[in-house]
């Protein structure tokens, strides 16, 4: 029993690592896109 519950947190990190990437990854182009819009003015 205990070994399931190892391997859910570890599956459970690595989903959660790269939510945060994608998230990180979303803003870092946002962000881009704003800078870049607002230069062009």
């Amino acid at each position: 029993m205990e070994g399931a519950v190892c391997s859910n947190s570890v599956s459970l990190e690595s989903f959660l690592s790269s939510f945060m990437e994608a998230v990180v990854l979303e803003t870092a182009i946002a962000a881009s896109k704003a800078l870049a819009l607002s230069l062009h003015m």
